[in-house]
């Protein structure tokens, strides 16, 4: 009987292991944003929950438009660094936003974040394809997808220890200070990933 993890997929598989490794740093980064942002707009800006989501409306945007014009293009590491600088951007950007930035600075942030979640996604997804034995590419999905769940509760951890004494700008720019280091972070594991140029190279 095998395991509900079936681990045997990563036996051996460094590339493929740090392609769940960067899918997880992902989705840190994106939701301590998407959760953590707008709970500071409404609570520290005193916007009000539909102003808060259609705050956030440019990020889903954002991604939909690079998500399509980029999709087709086989070039994995070229999004991966992109995304990952997108990434960086925005979280620079969060640190620097108080009180009294203007409504236009925000929607700014909300923009640069919707550039890596157009493009770290479908990178890493398509990495994990060129990666992972054709034998268990069904359990070795599900393993990236589990790997981005874990990034989702590390995000809500996160957001639950700099929120733990109130939203207050404190605690969101300790919040970005974790997701520039979690960002940071994925940006050194895409740049000392050497198989992705052999995946690129190889035109899957």
């Amino acid at each position: 009987m095998r395991g509900f993890i079936d681990l045997r997929v990563m036996a051996g598989n460094i590339p493929l292991l740090t392609t769940y490794l960067r899918g997880m740093l992902t989705m840190v980064v994106a939701y301590a944003m998407f959760f953590g942002f707008p709970q500071w707009l409404q609570v520290e800006r005193g916007f009000t929950a539909v102003t808060a989501g259609l705050l956030l409306l440019p990020t889903f945007a954002t991604s939909l438009v690079v998500a399509a014009v980029t999709g087709r293009h086989a070039a994995v590491r070229a999004k991966l660094v992109v995304g990952a600088v997108a990434q960086i951007a925005g979280c620079i950007g969060m640190l620097f936003i108080d009180d009294d930035t203007h409504i236009v600075g925000l929607v700014v942030i909300a923009i640069v974040f919707g550039v890596p979640q157009g493009l770290l996604n479908l990178a890493n997804q398509n990495a994990m394809f060129g990666q992972a034995n054709p034998a268990s590419i069904g359990a070795s999905a599900g393993l990236l997808r589990t790997f981005m769940y874990l990034g989702a509760i590390l995000a809500a951890a996160a957001i639950g220890v700099f929120f733990h004494d109130g939203i207050d700008t404190v605690g969101l720019h300790g919040l970005s200070g974790l997701m520039l280091g979690v960002a940071a972070t994925m940006f050194v594991l895409v740049l000392s990933d050497r198989s992705l140029r052999r995946l690129d190279a190889s035109g899957l």
